[in-house]
């Protein structure tokens, strides 16, 4: 008796997006952590009787549609992914030292957080030093009046302090010089480019797939706040036809290895 190839499938997998043109950017990122991998192959079929016997005998099947698609999980919360997710892409903001004077922060609340730096970037800045809290031209006092994150750009309004709801808070500044990543939504339902899987299988020969085109789009949920889930995003893929100078490529390919 042959032997029989049973696999417990294990292995990465990649994304390649692609650019503004259609055409694919050449570098696949790692998709870490991803816990499932399923294909799903459906055929559509139109079948037909003979229609003049005693007994219908069915004389006509024929396959019409194939529809392949894809499902995965991951784990790997990185910029790149989440961008993916939430359907937008990922920028690096460089925050510069140029102080800021005179900010206008906005209308104070007793007992709520105001965020500084949203004239120089819509979510604010961070890294901040030689912070100085104003109204009108009166210096609100530091543990006192407000109190400071420094880290994130922060300030808190004390109850019962110098700052009354209502109050316009003005902000001195100076920002650190740095950067960090920022993933922002774009108005596009579904991001395009390929996927392979490298094989590393628990047991079972090691086959890769490769799959030209596929259109992504997120499905369900992100935990943003959960002590006993961590974050698993969930992806569909809609598997098409990419065509190189003309020429339709194969929707899958699977390789072995060499022998």
């Amino acid at each position: 008796m042959a032997a029989v190839n049973k696999v417990l499938g294990a292995g990465k997998l990649y994304w390649e997006q692609e650019d503004a043109n259609g055409d694919l950017a050449g570098s696949e990122v790692l998709l870490s952590e991803t816990p499932s991998l399923t294909q799903n192959v459906v055929t559509e079929r139109v079948t037909d009787d003979n229609s003049d016997g005693a007994i219908a005998e069915q004389d006509l099947d024929i396959a019409t549609k194939v529809t392949r698609a894809l499902a995965f999980s991951t784990k790997d919360i990185s910029a790149k992914v989440l961008a993916l997710f939430v359907l937008g892409s990922e920028a690096v903001l460089t925050q510069t030292s140029t102080p800021v004077v005179g900010e206008s922060v906005g209308k104070a609340v007793q007992g709520e957080s105001m965020q500084l730096g949203k004239s120089l970037f819509s979510t604010g800045v961070r890294s901040i030093s030689a912070v100085t809290i104003k109204v009108g031209v009166v210096s609100m006092v530091l543990d006192t009046d407000y109190t400071l994150d420094a880290a994130l750009g922060r300030i808190f309004i004390i109850a019962s302090g110098g700052i009354a709801d209502g109050d316009v808070v003005l902000a001195d500044f100076t920002p650190a010089a740095n950067t960090r990543k920022q993933v922002t939504t774009d108005q596009l339902g579904s991001k395009t480019g390929a996927l392979r899987f490298i094989a590393d299988n628990t047991v079972g020969d090691n086959k890769d797939a490769y799959i030209p085109k596929v259109t992504l789009s997120p499905n369900g949920d992100i935990n943003w706040k959960s002590r006993d889930t961590v974050q698993n995003l969930a992806f569909d893929g809609s598997v098409g036809t990419r065509s190189v100078n003309g020429v339709d490529m194969a929707q899958i390919y699977i390789d072995g290895r060499p022998a």
